[in-house]
């Protein structure tokens, strides 16, 4: 084995430490070990068609010119490819399949466990979020091989397919292989850039991606440009500028470009350069299925363009989709034309051309929040802000604003109209938790929240959970967001509220039926309340006191125990917005007016910090109560769901160590942190 580095053996080390599975030792040619599992049968069978099997059933160790690695995908893998596309994957030269998935000798002798990973080579390129890379040269095509550690555990990739390590990592006399759960896809290329563009519109690979058109643009730009020629021949790989990721826009991208906005751009040559440069990354191998849910990269492009790349449940519909974020216009990847592997570099077909904006608020908000531009039609100031010029803005639409029908003031109309434009320019990657942004000419606030690394900024000091369901389109006068409702007006009454979301029906049956008193549907009152969760309640129903009585079961079975211990959660006449209210130690009363119940709230905060923590303070069986569901401002209060319910053993007089329960006491404690309050991650529906 060749000699490494001192930085190199180190991360041996490190990898041989963590907990891998053992590598199966074996004095049987490879080819026979393949053969003795079931799970990469498929492969083995097309191999040894192919003819490539008579060089693998050989015995002796391994040599520089003779040690295999091979990537074995699943039969489950080669039946997923088959179903996909049964046509194309019959078509496909075997011969050139089996090449793209092995080396004959990859590290001059030494045979590649998982183990040895950063020993075989020093890694390439920038960790994109799946480790760093090593690029390996097959017979056919280019493979990235990825490793990432997560705690103990290790986990790798090989271009768009995961390696299956509980079955890798199997040894013959002359090489190792490891499976993978998916086929390299596509079978690979050996040719670059610089061919792959000029081979023109009318290959059938442009075709095949959809993309004649950029194509014809990008290569007629390289080929006349000279001031930016380095680009060209960077694309040969011979200079320094070594691109490695590409993203080109498919031609539905660029028609959906007026036809007078790409006259502009072409007829301003620098500008048209930087747009075009934009969609080059240099040194970073991208391959979409790298990435995981809800995660995201920064990595820059041509002209060093700050560029997101992420794979989110939060672009439409709530469906997953990557995306790349660049020059603030945020591109979707295109379905089966996305991971196409070039001898230098990977090809990404998105649906909007990059770091180009053609539209503006008013446009935009006229496609995509027809609703809100209406209403926004007939107040003055808000049209003005649509359709501004110089002034850059951030405006978050609502899909829907049938609660602004009941709105008879032109005054109040125009605040909550004024309350979804924000000053200057918020990317959603920038969003923050503990961002606080001022509305345009209002004295409302929009606060940024991320839940599982989503925006959904309520409006403050109204607490209304307003999702975004579309976000980052680029605008001449700003960015424009999509969400699901009007900020700033909430819709329902805790009654309602509690009714309607997910995580509370099992005590809906109870707090939100109409026998319970106080009727939390009085649109005159107002409350604060903790109506617990489902959780709460399963946890609740099934506690049993050191004596082994039930408790909870006792209670929920009882009328007048059971609304006596939900009326505790219930403070009437009062609204506590937590995260407005200030720092301090104030006693309420309970909904149990009858025997003058209180808890006593501290909100306590860090000087300069909008963050607060509240504590109910006294001793319920559960403590350390979570408020981690968020918080929802209705019509008539303020609603957090609880992780628990707050009682205590001698709710239940007779059978409890604790004798009767006393007319008045202080209440366990609630030691919620509004860190974890705001990180929440909201499930229900309004």
């Amino acid at each position: 084995m060749r000699q490494r580095s001192a930085t190199i053996a180190a991360a041996a080390l490190l990898l041989l430490a963590a907990s891998f599975v053992p590598h199966q030792v074996s004095a049987v040619p490879l080819l026979q070990v393949l053969s003795n599992y079931s799970t990469v049968s498929r492969f083995t069978q097309i191999l040894v068609d192919a003819g490539m099997g008579l060089q693998m059933n050989t015995t002796g160790s391994c040599s520089a010119i003779r040690c295999f690695l091979v990537f074995a995908p699943s039969n489950t893998a080669l039946d997923d490819a088959y179903k996909a596309d049964s046509v194309g994957f019959n078509a496909l030269d075997k011969t050139k399949l089996v090449q793209h998935h092995y080396i004959a000798a990859a590290f001059g002798g030494s045979k590649a466990f998982l183990s040895d990973w950063a020993s075989q080579g020093t890694p390439v390129g920038e960790d994109i979020g799946f480790g760093q890379v090593i690029i390996l040269r097959p017979q056919e095509g280019t493979l990235y091989w990825a490793a990432k550690q997560t705690g103990s555990t290790w986990s790798y990739r090989v271009n768009n397919a995961a390696v299956v390590v509980a079955d890798s990592n199997k040894e013959g006399d002359a090489g190792v292989f490891h499976v993978l759960d998916q086929v390299l896809l596509p079978i690979g290329s050996t040719q670059d850039t610089a061919n792959f563009f000029s081979s023109g519109p009318s290959s059938s690979i442009a075709n095949q991606l959809g993309i004649q058109k950029s194509l014809t643009i990008f290569n007629d730009w390289m080929q006349r440009d000279t001031t930016y020629s380095y680009v060209y021949s960077a694309l040969r790989g011979d200079s320094p500028f070594k691109v490695r990721t590409i993203f080109l826009p498919s031609d539905a991208a660029w028609d959906r470009i007026p036809s007078a906005e790409m006259e502009k751009l072409n007829s301003l040559a620098d500008e048209f350069r930087k747009v075009l440069v934009a969609h080059f990354a240099p040194n970073i191998t991208v391959f979409t299925t790298w990435m995981n849910l809800s995660s995201s990269i920064k990595f820059s492009t041509g002209f060093n363009t700050v560029a997101w790349y992420n794979d989110s449940r939060m672009y439409l519909n709530s469906a997953s989709k990557a995306f790349v974020s660049v020059g603030g216009v945020v591109a979707q990847f295109v379905d089966k034309s996305i991971n196409y592997p070039l001898g230098n570099a990977i090809i990404h077909v998105v649906d909007r051309v990059l770091a180009f904006a053609h539209e503006d608020l008013l446009s935009l908000a006229q496609t995509n929040a027809p609703e809100f531009y209406r209403a926004c039609s007939g107040v003055p100031s808000c049209l003005s802000l649509l359709s501004s010029n110089g002034t850059q803005l951030t405006l978050f639409a609502p899909a829907d604003v049938t609660s602004l029908a009941s709105l008879s003031n032109g005054t109040q109309l125009e605040q909550l109209l004024m309350l979804h434009f924000v000053p200057g320019i918020v990317f959603k990657p920038s969003m923050k938790e503990s961002d606080l942004l001022t509305a345009q000419g209002s004295s409302g606030q929009i606060r940024f929240r991320m839940y599982n690394n989503e925006s959904r900024p309520p409006a403050k000091p109204r607490f209304v959970r307003a999702e975004l369901t579309m976000f980052d389109q680029p605008a001449k006068n700003g960015i424009f967001h999509k969400v699901i409702r009007v900020l700033g007006q909430p819709v329902q009454t805790v009654k309602d509220f509690i009714n309607s979301h997910e995580d509370l029906s099992r005590v809906r049956q109870f707090m939100g039926s109409n026998e319970f008193q106080p009727n939390l549907g009085d649109s005159q009152m107002a409350y604060t309340v903790f109506p617990p969760s489902n959780a709460a309640m399963a946890a609740f129903s099934g506690y049993k006191n050191s004596k082994e009585v039930s408790i909870g079961a006792v209670i929920l079975s009882d009328s007048q125990l059971r609304n006596r211990v939900f009326r505790r959660m219930v403070l009437p006449n009062q609204k506590i917005i937590a995260d407005v209210a200030p720092a301090g130690v104030t006693e309420f009363a309970t909904a149990n007016t009858a025997e003058n119940e209180k808890i006593t709230v501290n909100l306590k905060g860090s000087a300069g910090l909008t963050t607060r923590f509240v504590e109910i303070t006294g001793s319920f069986v559960m403590a350390n109560i979570s408020l981690a569901a968020g918080e929802y401002e209705c019509t008539n209060g303020m609603v957090y769901p609880s992780s628990q319910v707050l009682f205590r053993d001698n709710d239940v007089e007779g059978y409890t160590r604790s004798g009767p329960a006393a007319a008045s006491s202080s209440w366990a404690v609630l030691a919620v942190s509004l860190a974890a309050l705001l990180t929440a991650r909201w499930t229900d529906r309004y």
